[in-house]
Formats: structure tokens, C-alpha cells, sequence
């Protein structure tokens, strides 16, 4: 009776064990800063604790943190209009699992590339496949630009 009790509290604990590698898996994916049309310095303050590789007038480029290569936003008139977030092709699978996962498919690109969307459709989420790195572009959804 005891053995039977130790084999279902050993069978919980790797339940739960697995969960928590999993939720650690997706906290590697800071998801990069989507409130579109806000200025640089709300963009910044969001990105707080992560360095400037690279800047311009029109975008910034921070280096990532874990499994994320790097952070691009992209800027209009000092607005922000699209960020992405780039991973090296070794992480690639875990980035497409990560948004197949948080994300409703909505079709491709006429380059091939698949699209999700957030469930408010006010985010796309367009995941290319380069030659070193994937990437994930988060853009305003196309009805709402």
C-alpha cells in the first residue's frame, strides 16, 4: 500500500517537474514590445536590463538575453510600427513551438513565410527562416494599420 503511494506521489513530482521545464522554455522568450504608434523612450523602458547593440533614428537593436539572438525595433516619425525578435538556427524549433503554441495560424506570405495572430488581431506574428537565425516579426495585424 505504501509502494502504490510513493509510485503516485513519484509520478506527481515528475508531472510537475515536467511542467516547470516547459514554462521555463517559453520564459526564454521575452516577447518584444508591441504597444505600436508608442514613442522610443516607452520602447526603452520596456527593453530595461537588456543593452543597445545598435542605433538609429529609425530603429534600435538590443542584444537578447538565453535564447534570443537579438531585438529589432523599427520606428516611423518616432513611432514604434514593428519589432523583431531573432534567434540562431539551433533555437529555431523551440521559437516556431513557442508561437505555434501562444498563436492562432492564419495563413502564409506570398514568400512562403507562416503568419499567426494574436487573439485580439491586433498583432501579427510573421516567422521567417534565414540562413543563420529565425525570426519572429510582430507587426501591426493588417486590418488594424
Amino acid at each position: 500500500m505504501k509502494m502504490k503511494n510513493f509510485g503516485l506521489m513519484l509520478l506527481a513530482c515528475v508531472a510537475i517537474c515536467t511542467s516547470c521545464a516547459l514554462e521555463d522554455e517559453e520564459q526564454n522568450f521575452f516577447e518584444p514590445y508591441t504597444a505600436w504608434g508608442t514613442n522610443v523612450d516607452a520602447t526603452k523602458k520596456y527593453m530595461t536590463g537588456y543593452s543597445i547593440y545598435e542605433s538609429s533614428d529609425e530603429q534600435i537593436l538590443y542584444n537578447g538575453k538565453e535564447m534570443v539572438y537579438r531585438y529589432l525595433y523599427h520606428f516611423t516619425e518616432g513611432k514604434l510600427d514593428y519589432s523583431v525578435l531573432s534567434v540562431e538556427k539551433q533555437h529555431g524549433q523551440a521559437l516556431v513551438d513557442f508561437v505555434e503554441g501562444k498563436y492562432e495560424y492564419v495563413g502564409y506570405t506570398e514568400e512562403g513565410a507562416a503568419v499567426y495572430a494574436n487573439n485580439a488581431r491586433s498583432t501579427a506574428i510573421t516567422l521567417y527562416d534565414g540562413e543563420n537565425l529565425v525570426l519572429a516579426t510582430y507587426s501591426p495585424y493588417p486590418e488594424k494599420r
